[in-house]
């Protein structure tokens, strides 16, 4: 059979080398950098998920209902932007030293918490680490999507917890103080001392309990939800964090008011039976109501003036 002569055309790309799809020899000392920043992170947070499984299995379920409902609506939020959680295992990357530099401060505070056995900072910490993390070895563009579901981490601790008491108390004074102006201003004669209102002869001790710290957190929880599904601008979420923490001191002072109110006038049969909490549900229920409102109208701000739905 008669051989057919080829040529090399001199336009003609030239083969590719064999070896071109083979990892570069950088690959694996980089794989080994992140294999120990990720195994850092787990052991420094591994004192976080024993502390949540002790703590949800011993606390009645009143106290840690939204730390054990924040996994579910990280994992709902994660689901509803799958598509930037696809986007972090692209081949493209572009790391950033900022996260970096984030990665290893939240490790520094990991370390401080483990070392003083202090659980609130390991929980802020958890948050930090995953963001500086993601942002250095994927950049912050593909991260800024997802930040609302990383940053509440932070809810798995219960708002009265820890330093976090700290915080509570304040609310729990303010909160008293401005349930003794509502009732004057309805023309009972109220008087506050310390976590005491006093009207006439009945005395109503606001405590730990009543401090509103359980309903801040909630609507907090709520807004940020809103806020990533309804795809509000960072002003804007801010501005409605901003309004949850009046709209919780005003709902929390209201239901205190109102018992009070029951307490001067109907006793504590009443002021302690069912309304009791019923008033909470009813005050909690206008304040969410209140903020759902603001945020649709922040989210009806974003839409362009001619577009109809």
């Amino acid at each position: 059979m008669e051989k057919i002569a080829t040529h090399n055309h001199p336009l003609a790309a030239p083969p590719e080398p064999l070896t071109a799809s083979l990892d570069s020899p950088e690959e694996p000392g980089e794989l080994l950098r992140h294999l120990i920043a990720v195994s850092v992170i787990a052991l420094l947070h591994a004192p976080l998920l024993h502390w949540l499984r002790q703590l949800w299995y011993e606390s009645p379920i009143d106290e840690v209902l939204l730390s054990m409902f924040t996994p579910w609506v990280i994992a709902g939020l994660l689901y509803l932007r799958r598509d930037a959680v696809r986007a972090l295992g692209d081949d493209v990357t572009r790391e950033q030293r900022s996260g970096l530099i984030l990665l290893m401060a939240s490790l520094m505070i990991a370390l401080y918490s483990v070392l003083t056995h202090s659980i609130v900072p390991l929980a802020v910490s958890a948050p930090m680490s995953v963001h500086g993390y993601l942002t250095w070895t994927r950049g912050s563009p593909r991260v800024q999507p997802l930040l609302i579901p990383i940053y509440l981490l932070v809810f798995l601790i219960p708002g009265t917890y820890g330093e976090l008491g700290g915080f509570s108390v304040v609310l729990q004074k303010t909160s008293a103080e401005v349930a003794t102006q509502l009732l004057q201003l309805i023309g009972l004669p109220s008087l506050r001392e310390g976590f005491l209102i006093k009207i006439g002869n009945t005395t109503n001790h606001v405590t730990e309990a009543c401090s509103g710290m359980s309903t801040l957190t909630t609507l907090i929880v709520y807004g940020l939800v809103f806020g990533y599904i309804l795809k509000l601008q960072h002003r804007q979420v801010l501005y409605s964090l901003a309004a949850i923490l009046a709209l919780a001191l005003l709902a929390n002072s209201s239901r205190i008011a109102a018992i009070s109110y029951m307490l001067y006038w109907h006793g504590e049969e009443v002021a302690n039976g069912p309304l009791h909490n019923g008033v909470g549900y009813v005050a909690f229920g206008l304040a969410y109501l209140a903020l759902f409102l603001l945020m649709r109208r922040f989210s009806a701000q974003r839409r362009p003036s001619g577009s109809t739905t």
